[in-house]
């Protein structure tokens, strides 16, 4: 699938993005297997601290998301990562996960986790999933949502998280995990870093 230029949208997106980012920015385009949907994703680098690697999806707001019951889910979604620079493989999950959520078309909240993301590019890591929450590392903890004519748009966080974290959170709650990775001051951009619980 070819497309020519970016959408009016797009555009605003990648806009308002580079703006909480506060950096330099680059953006590539990403397609799916068979080629029948694309991203982009805008990287800087830098901004957070010295060798991480801001990430953002540009695109996933064009899909519009339903609740289960087929009533419409009152915002869009892009989303939204950092890790180390070297992680290269991060733009490729990160598009992945908006594929999953562009198939999908339903609802994406604060505390959902999308399994086995990054297990396709990185096949021993301990840290397979991905767990959504608010973005809380760029412009002083605040992604301010972004409004195209009736559409609104806001940004969920992506975090690399260990299995037992990941039954954690169903077994418990996304707060309660949330408040171990603050109260052990869990560094979330080490690749490796030990579970946190």
């Amino acid at each position: 699938m070819l497309r020519p230029y970016p959408s009016d949208q797009r555009k605003l997106v990648a806009k308002h993005t580079t703006s909480v980012f506060a950096g330099k920015t680059e953006i590539r385009e990403f397609f799916n297997e068979n080629e029948t949907l694309s991203v982009d994703i805008l990287s800087a680098e830098n901004t957070v601290e010295s060798g991480i690697v801001s990430l953002g999806t540009i695109g996933l707001s064009e899909v519009d998301l339903k609740y289960s019951d087929g009533s419409p889910f009152p915002t869009r979604v892009e989303l939204c990562a950092a890790t180390e620079i070297a992680n290269t493989p991060w733009k490729n999950a990160l598009a992945t996960a908006a594929f999953i959520l562009i198939n999908r078309k339903r609802e994406v909240l604060p505390g959902d986790i999308l399994e086995n993301i990054l297990k396709e590019y990185y096949p021993n890591t301990k840290l397979p999933h991905f767990y959504l929450t608010y973005p809380f590392i760029w412009n002083e903890g605040h992604f301010p949502q972004l409004d195209y004519g009736d559409i609104k748009i806001n940004w969920l966080q992506c975090i690399a998280i260990h299995e037992d974290e990941k039954n954690f959170i169903y077994e418990n709650s996304a707060k309660e995990f949330e408040d171990i990775l603050l109260k052990k001051e869990i560094d979330i951009f080490e690749p490796e870093r030990k579970s946190a619980l």
